[in-house]
């Protein structure tokens, strides 16, 4: 169903780790209540705005390739930004580097370039097999349940997040490359999607 499909799509959006679970991880475990719910919000409030807004124009868009292709090449180009950002940035001091994980989790959950292509591709899929259509009423309850799926995975980070880095014996620095790798690889992917298309 409907609700069922928007819950799984924000749960899975959320799945990999990326600078916003970074975020989240640091402030479950540095921060305050406060600071965490506040990063909650942004981030929820950010991702109910793409989603809803997203598929709104996606209506409108469909039949302007044009503007796909250059939303998928802003796409690209700020994963590309991210990638080296993350592989090239010089290790600093803990509590330095605890802020610039946050400030880039605020940074990523505002300017979101993976949700570009994650609802171009999506929001094709789901319009073309008539799953969702242009109401407002249907859009707000779809972005509603994705939000809630968000949240779910967001809050298992915040619970089992720092168990699961020490399990598998990783550091942030260590991640952060990982998600340098993740940004650049997607990029390339999505340059041979659409040079291939």
């Amino acid at each position: 169903s409907l609700m069922i499909i928007s819950f799984l799509l924000g749960f899975w959006g959320y799945l990999m780790i990326a600078n916003i679970n970074l975020g989240v991880l640091e402030l479950a475990k540095h921060g305050n209540k406060s600071a965490l719910t506040k990063y909650l919000v942004v981030i929820l409030t950010f991702e109910f705005i793409y989603c809803f807004g997203s598929l709104y124009f996606m209506h409108h868009l469909m039949i302007y390739l044009k503007v796909i292709i250059i939303a998928q090449y802003i796409a690209i180009a700020f994963l590309l930004i991210l990638g080296f950002w993350a592989l090239f940035e010089k290790p600093k001091d803990i509590e330095t580097e605890r802020k610039n994980i946050i400030r880039r989790g605020y940074w990523s959950a505002i300017i979101h370039p993976q949700q570009v292509p994650f609802w171009l591709f999506w929001g094709i899929i789901l319009i073309e097999n008539q799953i969702i259509n242009g109401d407002i009423g249907s859009l707000l309850f779809f972005a509603a349940f994705n939000v809630l799926g968000a949240f779910c995975m967001l809050m298992i980070y915040v619970v089992y997040g720092n168990k699961l880095i020490s399990l598998i014996k990783l550091n942030l620095h260590i991640i952060k490359k990982i998600v340098g790798i993740i940004c650049l690889v997607t990029a390339l992917y999505m340059t041979w999607e659409l040079f291939k298309s």
